[in-house]
């Protein structure tokens, strides 16, 4: 049973805390995983690909490789009103993005947030 164009919605996340060597495979592992993930997509469908990360490498150069490679596959940008209203978290390209320095505190052991992207395509 082929299982190609079966799903509506697909989480794609890589973990984080990787060596460099391991890294490197990984983020080749991860554009194979991105583009079977898309096979799996229904066309319509959406594909949600997040890190917990603040390394372009493993998130944002990962969507733009996918984007570059596949003209079937769209960014669908996120609005400030998705995340809360904090316009902040959303990358000049629609992704979210949250990183250390959002929404500080004056006792800096409740303030910041961790680092975190993800982008939503989806599938045409």
């Amino acid at each position: 049973m082929s299982l190609a164009e079966t799903f509506q919605q697909i989480l794609d996340a890589l973990p984080s805390d990787w060596t460099d060597l391991e890294l490197d495979l990984r983020i080749a592992d991860e554009s194979q995983y991105v583009d079977s993930a898309v096979a799996l997509t229904r066309p319509g469908g959406t594909l949600v690909y997040c890190t917990c990360s603040l390394e372009p490498e493993e998130g944002v150069d990962i969507v733009s490789d996918l984007l570059k490679r596949d003209a079937g596959v769209r960014r669908v940008p996120l609005t400030a009103s998705e995340v809360g209203g904090v316009a902040d978290f959303i990358s000049a390209e629609g992704d979210l993005r949250t990183l250390p320095c959002h929404l500080p505190d004056a006792d800096s052991r409740l303030g910041g947030v961790d680092g975190f992207y993800a982008a939503r395509l989806e599938k045409l």
